[in-house]
């Protein structure tokens, strides 16, 4: 149960690593260029292009009986079960793309672990790999869509990497499990840069203690005068699957 709700928490908070595992569904269409996500009809303006890095990992609290005299076992206290590197480009129409740059897991299968585009207007993705002409697309969760729902507590503000950014708590119930997320995010709203800057997920079990802590963190926040359109569009040979995660 443990390594099945990581896995599956994964997966929808970041299309980390893998969208599902086995076979890939069998495609029920093929995307035309005019039917791509991220093409785009208005001419780019080079002010919004935007590139960055992600880096994103899932730790756990190591075990009191593993740690040192201090407490802290070897002057660490938790244990790291992935770590994943990916770059981020963003176009004018605020489309979003995540490609993996470090090695992905090496018990990951199925399709869409290379490369995700992000809608977040629309509150689509469709993943996909380099290798295979396949891709997946499902929804985002509202969450995802943006963390300020209604239900949120408003964290106020801070200053992250030079942005003036906003932060929300969610908290909610992980399906089939008993486990508790509280999720913070900060994103730079004023910016226009669409991933958060810095979000953090904590999932609780039902005593209150940690089970294991997702985080995402940008860096290397810059503008860019342009970047290629072929960032933001699938390939025209790939067979899109409409899947729901």
């Amino acid at each position: 149960m443990r390594s099945q709700t990581l896995s599956a928490n994964i997966v929808v908070f970041s299309v980390l690593f893998m969208v599902f595992g086995g076979e890939a569904p069998s495609p029920s269409a093929v995307y035309r260029e005019s039917d791509m996500i991220g093409v785009a009809a208005q001419e780019p303006s080079p002010s919004h292009y935007w590139t960055a890095t992600l880096e994103m990992t899932t730790s756990h609290p190591r075990p009191s009986s593993a740690r040192g005299p201090t407490g802290q076992g070897g002057g660490v206290d938790r244990v790291v079960e992935h770590s994943f590197k990916y770059r981020i480009y963003q176009n004018p129409d605020g489309i979003v793309r995540h490609e993996l740059v470090s090695p992905p897991a090496a018990d990951s299968v199925g399709t869409g672990r290379d490369i995700a585009l992000y809608d977040y207007e629309k509150g689509v993705v469709v993943a996909f790999d380099r290798t295979r002409p396949v891709a997946v697309r499902y929804q985002l969760s509202d969450i995802d869509k943006s963390a300020f729902l209604p239900q949120a507590t408003d964290l106020g503000w801070r200053e992250i990497l030079g942005f003036r950014c906003r932060g929300a708590e969610n908290r909610r119930q992980v399906p089939k499990t008993a486990l508790i997320a509280i999720r913070q995010t900060w994103v730079a709203i004023e910016s226009g840069f669409k991933d958060p800057l810095l979000d953090t997920t904590k999932y609780l079990r039902s005593d209150g203690q940690e089970e294991y802590t997702a985080i995402r963190v940008v860096s290397n926040v810059r503008r860019v005068r342009l970047l290629s359109q072929s960032l933001f569009r699938v390939p025209a040979n790939y067979k899109i699957t409409d899947v729901n995660p």
